[in-house]
């Protein structure tokens, strides 16, 4: 059985996690519209 489920996050310190990506070697993260499973989203935080 599938569940839908709806998170919602706030990105207080945008440099804070641009930081932590960069010491954990991780990509930059991308401020873009993303889709996920079939529903848009807008103005979130998604990897590059």
């Amino acid at each position: 059985m599938s569940h839908i489920v709806q998170t919602k996050t706030d990105v207080r310190d945008p440099i804070a996690v641009i930081s932590a990506c960069s010491w954990l070697r991780l990509p930059r993260p991308l401020q873009a519209p993303f889709q996920l499973l079939e529903v848009r989203s807008s103005n979130n935080y998604a990897p590059i």
